[in-house]
């Protein structure tokens, strides 16, 4: 399966590199937080997310739920 682990924060990029030892795939971080084997989130978050979506099998979000999910006007999710 092709993977990405996608992390915003210090520690979500930690938990991001250990995801990746144990399922393999690439791990996205904001620059200030990459190793050289990562790669980096260079646009806005939603932007970015979009360009991934359809390069990969699965995505892993290390954050909190409410920054992934997408809420219409009524409340229900998207």
């Amino acid at each position: 399966m092709n993977l990405a682990v996608i992390a915003l924060t210090k520690n979500g990029s930690k938990i991001a590199k250990q995801i990746r030892e144990k399922l393999g795939g690439d791990v996205y971080v904001k620059d200030k937080y990459a190793s050289p084997e990562d790669l980096t989130i260079e646009e806005e978050f939603i932007p970015f997310v979009h360009k991934v979506f359809k390069k990969y099998d699965g995505l892993v979000f290390v954050m909190a739920a409410g920054i992934v999910a997408n809420r219409q006007g009524d409340g229900s999710l998207v």
